[in-house]
């Protein structure tokens, strides 16, 4: 399953299930279905994600549905032909969600998503 975040003020942004239904979370918001964040709730949905970034810094997500709790991700097409071990942080993750966030707030625009 993945999450699809919209906005008239940004491209949209796909997200692996297990990390939408962490982010939607933090928001206090259910991942089971559909969702809009209006454009007055987008500051406290920065705070709230920046803050589990720093709370969670530690912590490492997988960068597939399949590493999910290892932490890793293998990256193919290096010179060598061995895979690299990739962590994927929380604040990398949200960034672009952030961004997101950032632009329709300032456009007064809301933030859908669906998940399928």
């Amino acid at each position: 399953m993945v999450f699809k975040f919209k906005s008239k003020a940004s491209a949209d942004i796909l997200m692996f299930n297990a990390q939408g239904h962490v982010l939607v979370g933090v928001w206090g918001k259910s991942g089971d279905m559909a969702g809009i964040l209006q454009p007055s709730e987008m500051a406290n949905a920065i705070a709230a994600l920046n803050a589990y970034a720093d709370t969670h810094s530690g912590d490492v997500n997988g960068a597939s549905q399949a590493n999910v709790g290892t932490g890793h991700s293998p990256v193919q097409g290096y010179e060598d032909g061995a895979d690299e071990q990739v962590s994927v942080s929380w604040a990398q993750r949200f960034t672009p969600v952030i961004s997101m966030l950032n632009a329709s707030a300032a456009e007064q625009v809301a933030v859908t998503w669906t998940v399928s």
